[in-house]
């Protein structure tokens, strides 16, 4: 684990480095300070990133979290989406433009939190 070791050292430095700007009261000194903080930081950025493609190379993609709803929680989403549904119908109903608004907000997936476009 080499590479983590690595990372981690380079953590440490980073963050001596930002708690030397702390108590630093040199205003050139700090610009200089947060300019190689900056870089510095760019730099463990890199490297985290090359370590957790390591980790996903090795071993795999964490699988996807499953969420359930339960029987209430079911319930209550049926019961919003079919009132959500009715509403919508009834706009529809007072003109084409409405009609048509109405059909463009439904293919969003995002409208209303996606209350729709779940089942």
């Amino acid at each position: 684990m080499a590479v983590f070791d690595d990372l981690m050292r380079k953590q440490a430095e980073v963050a001596a480095m930002a708690a030397m700007i702390a108590t630093e009261k040199d205003a050139a000194r700090i610009q200089q300070l947060t300019s190689a903080l900056q870089r510095e930081a760019q730099g463990l950025q890199q490297m985290a990133l090359a370590f957790e493609q390591q980790q996903q190379a090795k071993h795999g993609l964490p699988p996807a979290p499953v969420t359930a709803l339960t029987p209430e929680q079911q319930q209550i989403e049926m019961q919003r989406r079919t009132t959500v549904e009715k509403l919508l119908a009834e706009i529809e109903k007072v003109s084409p433009a409405a009609a048509e608004a109405v059909a463009r907000l439904r293919a969003d997936p995002n409208f209303l939190g996606g209350v729709l476009a779940k089942k």
